[in-house]
């Protein structure tokens, strides 16, 4: 029987049950590991997860976040385009990829290069479907508002 060298402290720990599929000769076959959910923000755009098939949920904009009692924040309270506000955990929000753009830039020389360099530079772009430039202005007026 081969000598095997030891183990990292790390894949010998104790854990809970059915944390790690085993440890063989070659190493662990699963590792769990934690990537964290993405992180929200007031102001930020998410879907609302429901018991509906994902294209029907409600979209929103968080106005508020609660924090428990060990200071982490858990749930958020969402405003909808109907002007209602719902309270909701942080576990059923989706949030949008699309940001604010009142946001100040921290790197305004950087900002007035890039513009400079997409200036020289022709770009040829595919005409917006009147429906699509509807959308994004109404998104647009929701969310400043």
């Amino acid at each position: 029987m081969p000598l095997i060298p030891p183990l990292p402290k790390n894949r010998v720990t104790e854990s809970s049950p059915y944390t790690y599929t085993g440890i063989d000769y070659f190493g662990p076959l699963y590792v769990k590991t934690v990537n964290g959910s993405e992180k929200v923000l007031i102001g930020d755009i998410v879907l609302i997860k429901d018991n509906l098939p994902r294209g029907m949920w409600k979209i929103g904009k968080i106005i508020n976040l609660s924090k428990s009692s060990d200071e982490q924040c858990r749930s958020a309270k969402v405003l909808l385009p109907s002007k209602k506000t719902l309270n909701r955990t942080l576990n059923f929000l989706y949030p949008l990829e699309c940001h604010d753009n009142n946001v100040e830039q921290t790197d305004n020389v950087n900002n007035v290069e890039q513009n400079s360099k997409c200036e020289t530079q022709t770009s040829f772009t595919r005409p917006q479907r009147r429906a699509a430039k509807q959308a994004k202005q109404k998104i647009h007026e929701w969310t400043s508002s």
